[in-house]
């Protein structure tokens, strides 16, 4: 819950400035997500990188091992090619800064 509430913080501090660039926000975002508590298994973000642009899609967050839960969610999606609508493929990334999943 307290993760949930940093979350929700930094995105209505994010949000509340019109002058942050879109870096600077997810910068934020990777902030709230890396004050995560010991024990707690880093957030894990899902990526798309399409003709030469990396997008984030989603975040998985709250389970035991969120790179394996990331890695169960991609794996049909980079299997079989169309089941997307634009081709590229995916990936499971670290959220916060120098977190070691």
């Amino acid at each position: 819950m307290r993760f949930s509430a940093l979350l929700i913080a930094a995105l209505l501090i994010s949000c509340s400035d019109g002058e942050k660039t879109y870096g600077e926000y997810e910068a934020g975002v990777r902030d709230a997500y890396g004050q995560v508590p010991p024990g707690i298994d880093p957030a894990v973000a899902i990526v798309k990188r399409s003709g030469g642009i990396e997008s984030w899609l989603a975040t998985v967050h709250g389970y035991p091992n969120n790179r394996e839960v990331c890695e169960q969610l991609i794996e049909p999606y980079n299997s079989n090619p169309e089941m997307s609508a634009v081709g590229g493929s995916y990936s499971c990334e670290a959220v916060a800064e120098g977190s070691a999943n």
